[in-house]
């Protein structure tokens, strides 16, 4: 039978309108508590803004508490009404927290030692039930610890030991980046295996050829050398549903350790390799006081913050959704000062351009409305002279995903620059704004509009993966807009792609700091951790988004709905 154009079309129409109607999921505010950060003679709590009262939080779906920890307390909440939070207990530390996660019975958090470079320790409690909340099991581990994760059936915990080198006294200390696998936590003596990346040392010069970034050689110490696994610093985790391989993100270092769980072995390091930009564009300067987007022929690193395990459900495939912030090594020592950082404008005065670069390059370089004021590193993208021939900056200001290959990941999906373009569409006025005012009582977000614009951009740190309808869904903190980005993950068999659905921010533009601070209206300022909750989990039954930002010292819950 053949078919006449009537009916073609009709079904093309009817195709088009499916597609025109899809929900497009976005956030609606339920509720939002501060944080004290501390407590005054009469036990009434003080509030601050960027005073760490509160940098991770765990959720107990049976319960509907919530654990929030910060720098001196672990508080809990009651979300049995997510419209209504409400403190019920708070447990002082004897240090800061940097993570605390719930599985099965128990809930453990990380605490550093006396000093950042000391060993830290795990905390383990038993679920909160009622007006007290005893400690379990303190386990040490390696040099400060950064995050913990639970094996999915609640018997193993890793964290991941950031080593982070310091001046203590008169000299410079680099303890080695480490990750604690922790066995039989609820027995009086768990199996603590703690595993660094010393054996690593030998291969050095292949690792830096492949890529994995480790440019601190002891310049401070004079004499006093500094390993290729000193420059190692694991800071987030991501478990295999087996519990077979955690992935450990290096972010200065540019890099993912694997690690085979049952052997207690660092498998391999595998680069995430370098973003090309001549084809994409970013706003590269914080002196033009405006959005002025514009395409260079340089490149970035992806160094992300967050990483999240994705099954594909076609392959079986595991693949690590990354949220790319960018960081750089910095230390001090005495009045000598060390970091991997030059702006365009100096590499080009001081003569460290490499003769190849084009003629265009060196003047944008030149220009403080170009590249004159981006922050590039000194030790990537050199030429056998030891100039700059291809500049490489820090972050690749949006999200990816990467497929863990033998040698390498491979990026199967990136945003390319639509973080700073949806940032410019629906919130132009803090646009890579900076979250951390220097005078919270004079300025406000919108006077800080631009100001990271030199530096990382919008910084999206935290992910969170949920399902929706059958749909998978992935949540982005963006650090320097206080936003919370919705993408939709459409799994294949190439892997899988994410497709924008939504952007929101909360809270006040124009007044300063201080006063949105006093009229509850910070809004999400620094969103370090997002938990998702799905509408079985939810009082509520719909499904809901929590989350913890450590400059604005708040929790928000948020619904997730469709239009």
């Amino acid at each position: 039978m053949q078919l006449t154009a009537a009916p073609i079309l009709s079904v093309i129409c009817a195709l088009l309108a499916c597609r025109a109607v899809r929900a497009t999921y976005r956030l609606e505010p339920l509720s939002t508590i501060y944080i004290p950060y501390d407590y005054d003679n009469d036990g009434e709590g003080v509030f601050d803004i960027d005073a760490a009262a509160v940098e991770q939080s765990a959720y107990d779906s049976e319960a509907s508490l919530l654990y929030a920890a910060g720098d001196r307390y672990v508080h809990i909440l009651d979300l049995s009404d997510p419209s209504k939070l409400s403190i019920i207990f708070k447990h002082e530390l004897t240090t800061r927290a940097n993570d605390i996660e719930l599985c099965g019975d128990y809930v453990g958090y990380v605490v550093e030692g006396a000093t950042s470079q000391d060993n830290g320790y795990v905390v383990v409690h038993q679920k909160y039930t009622g007006y007290h909340w005893p400690e379990y099991r303190i386990i040490e581990v390696g040099s400060k610890p950064d995050m913990l994760k639970f094996s999915h059936t609640c018997d193993l915990i890793i964290t991941a030991n950031e080593g982070e080198a310091a001046e203590i006294g008169s000299q410079f200390v680099n303890p080695e980046g480490s990750i604690s696998i922790v066995r039989d936590f609820t027995s009086i003596r768990p199996d603590v295996q703690t595993i660094d990346f010393t054996s690593f040392n030998a291969y050095a010069s292949y690792y830096e050829w492949l890529g994995v970034r480790a440019p601190y050689k002891g310049q401070l110490n004079g004499d006093v050398y500094n390993t290729f696994s000193q420059n190692m610093e694991p800071e987030y985790i991501a478990i295999d549903e087996e519990d077979r391989y955690a992935y450990i993100c290096l972010q200065e270092n540019n890099a993912i350790a694997k690690v085979d769980i049952q052997s207690n072995a660092i498998l391999e390091l595998l680069p995430l390799g370098i973003k090309d930009w001549s084809n994409l564009d970013l706003d590269a300067s914080d002196k033009d006081g405006k959005i002025a987007t514009k395409s260079f022929d340089i490149y970035s690193l992806y160094q992300p913050d967050a990483i999240k395990l994705y099954r594909s459900q076609m392959t079986g495939r595991d693949y690590l959704i990354t949220a790319n912030e960018g960081d750089k090594f910095e230390y001090t020592l005495g009045s000598d000062d060390w970091d991997e950082v030059k702006r365009g404008e100096d590499l080009h005065d001081d003569g460290d351009l490499s003769d190849k670069i084009s003629s265009d390059l060196d003047d944008e370089m030149n220009d403080d409305d170009d590249l004159g004021r981006l922050q590039f590193s000194k030790f990537d993208g050199l030429d056998d002279d030891g100039k700059v021939e291809y500049p490489h900056f820090f972050g690749a200001r949006g999200v990816s995903v990467f497929f863990p290959g033998s040698q390498t990941m491979e990026c199967v999906w990136d945003s390319g620059d639509e973080v700073e373009r949806v940032m410019a569409t629906y919130y132009p006025d803090v646009f890579n704004a900076n979250t951390k005012p220097d005078e919270a009582d004079k300025e406000s977000p919108e006077d800080l509009m631009d100001t990271r614009s030199d530096n990382l951009g919008p910084e999206c740190e935290s992910i969170e993966v949920g399902t929706i309808n059958g749909q998978d869904f992935a949540f982005f903190g963006v650090d320097r807009s206080a936003a919370i980005l919705i993408y939709r993950i459409y799994d294949s068999y190439y892997g899988p792609t994410l497709s924008f659905e939504s952007v929101y921010r909360a809270g006040g533009t124009s007044d300063t700091f201080e006063d949105l601070l006093e009229d509850r209206d910070l809004g999400d300022l620094d969103p370090e951790d997002l938990k998702f909750v799905s509408s079985t989990d939810s009082a509520t039954g719909i499904p809901l988004l929590i989350v913890t930002s450590t400059v604005s010292g708040t929790v928000s819950i948020y619904h997730i709905v469709d239009n």
